[in-house]
């Protein structure tokens, strides 16, 4: 495993982390409403 590699499997995860924070905060807008 090279360190680019690395990079853009952290860059996953990172996307991933911020598409279910961005789910959830959805979630709370829309509960609020």
């Amino acid at each position: 495993s090279g360190l680019v590699e690395d990079q853009v499997h952290v860059d996953n995860i990172l996307i991933i982390f911020f598409a279910d924070c961005g789910k959830v905060a959805a979630s709370g807008v829309v509960a609020r409403w």
